[in-house]
């Protein structure tokens, strides 16, 4: 069996296109080759659907091998496919191009690519992980929630927010593993463009499956997801900013309704920022207060400001009676020696971290963490220990404090070898400085106990900056007491931060 199926890519040309191809019965793995220029890679997902409409395959097609395969078992098939029979029938071949920047980027003219369709066998170099999440349906009942990394109590340290090859990221699973392990992180998230995982390399670091929903007025991660949303195709098909805005709301509501995780991604960067501000707040279970802090280097970007303006958020969020987990995501994209020009730091996994303190690590728990909004976020940070205290009882980062709390014990140990952290503690948002001693330069402790002042709602807040203001540590606040919200959408938030 061999075809050719031909695309091609303009200004005019349709965003979605499709073409079909005869599987024999005896075919047991296909294999597709493509010759699109790798510098419009980027530019093109692709989808193939067997004869009865089942996705079994799912990329962007980015810096990946231009060999692509699907069979029975995980080493036939690339990531991002489906292992299992090869159906004879008629397939379908989609290929999704990505407008917007082919409006913005691609030059007048028009360039034509052909992807060839075979049923000979080729060697492949990305091809799935041992472990297959999903099935035949594309529901994750390979995945298991409840599987154990570790019994240990403690704090773990993990990312939101990570690409690989199966998106637009230049490494693969493999060897984004490999840095998860020079990182010390204890869980990492996929959170592709548009695309989902469909299996994982075996590893002892706990990978959660997750989807970046990527669009022109925002992008958004998921967590929690038990299957492909309908959705993603609406996302991947459409442009159209006004429709764009209907689809983020039902992708919302969907959310609410499965209690899957919603999370806002660097809601104030650059070409990125989030743009549909009539999101109900009621909506959003996490915001992204730290994105990639190496991407500063870019000065039309104006990276700094945009997590700052973040961190803000958040801080106004929790002022207003919500309870919204501000976490971090390295969004990191590049190799391990590449740097972003002018950079002097590399963007790599785990920086910002995310930790949790928790009884055992398994999946299940990091999403009830989240939920429980009792996140720690750092830069610089190598290890970390905080115990909190009320009535006599020690308590977890966003907890809810009796309303008898009259006041608040702390204590505090940051492992930074670099950078002296200069700690503090938000209530109500005024600052206190609080004071860390260390007698090695690189181990910071402190104790101390805080009065809450009698207020109806109060919300405390501890941080950490370095002596050069910069940015390394956000825990989320504890509470007492409650407050009528004044705040009802993005945009309300906006115009409290004047933007």
């Amino acid at each position: 069996m061999e075809c050719v199926l031909g695309f091609s890519i303009s200004k005019h040309e349709k965003k979605v296109q499709t073409a079909t191809f005869e599987v024999p019965s005896s075919c047991l793995a296909i294999c597709f080759l493509h010759d699109i220029p790798d510098q419009l890679a980027l530019l093109v997902n692709i989808i193939v659907e067997d004869p009865g409409g089942k996705i079994r395959f799912q990329k962007q097609l980015g810096y990946s091998e231009r060999v692509i395969g699907l069979g029975k078992t995980y080493l036939d098939t690339t990531i991002g496919g489906i292992p299992g029979a090869i159906e004879a029938g008629t397939w379908t071949v989609k290929v999704i191009l990505a407008l917007e920047y082919v409006q913005k980027y691609f030059a007048d003219g028009k360039t034509s690519f052909t992807i060839t369709v075979t049923d000979e066998k080729k060697p492949l170099r990305e091809h799935l992980g041992e472990e297959i999440w999903v099935d035949q349906s594309f529901r994750y009942s390979g995945y298991n929630p409840e599987k154990n990394f570790s019994q240990e109590k403690r704090w773990y340290k993990g990312d939101f927010h990570t690409h690989t090859r199966l998106s637009d990221r230049k490494e693969t699973p493999e060897r984004v593993m490999e840095k998860a392990h020079f990182m010390n992180l204890d869980f990492y998230t996929a959170t592709e463009h548009n695309v989902m995982h469909t299996g994982w390399p075996k590893t002892d670091v706990l990978v959660l499956p997750g989807v970046e929903i990527t669009t022109s007025i925002g992008h958004a991660n998921l967590f929690g997801l038990q299957e492909r949303p309908d959705f993603l195709d609406e996302v991947l098909e459409n442009d159209d900013k006004e429709l764009l805005r209907e689809i983020w709301n039902k992708i919302a509501i969907w959310c609410r309704n499965r209690k899957v995780l919603f999370s806002i991604n660097h809601p104030f960067l650059y070409l990125w920022k989030w743009e549909y501000s009539d999101i109900p707040l009621e909506y959003i279970s996490c915001l992204e207060i730290v994105n990639d802090p190496t991407y500063a280097a870019v000065k039309e970007a104006h990276a700094s400001e945009a997590n700052m303006l973040a961190i803000r958020m958040a801080d106004v969020l929790w002022a207003d009676g919500y309870r919204i987990c501000a976490i971090g995501g390295s969004d990191s994209h590049n190799r391990l020696d590449e740097f972003y020009e002018g950079a002097v730091e590399n963007s790599i996994a785990g920086d910002p971290a995310t930790w949790f303190y928790m009884e055992k690590l398994c999946a299940s728990e990091v999403y009830k963490e989240l939920k429980n909004c009792s996140a720690c976020v750092t830069r610089y940070v190598e290890e970390l220990k905080m115990v909190l205290y009320a009535n006599g009882e020690k308590i977890p980062l966003g907890a809810k404090l009796p309303d008898c709390t009259t006041s608040l014990e702390w204590e505090i140990s940051i492992k930074s070898k670099e950078h002296f952290p200069k700690l503090f503690v938000l209530i109500n948002g005024r600052k206190q400085e609080l004071l860390l001693k260390s007698n090695d330069g690189q181990n910071y402790i402190g104790s101390g106990a805080l009065e809450i002042p009698k207020e109806d709602y109060c919300w405390i807040r501890f941080g950490a900056e370095s002596v050069r203001k910069e940015f390394m540590m956000y825990a989320n606040p504890v509470t007492r007491g409650k407050t009528m919200h004044k705040l009802h959408t993005f945009e309300d938030v906006k115009a409290v931060l004047e933007i």
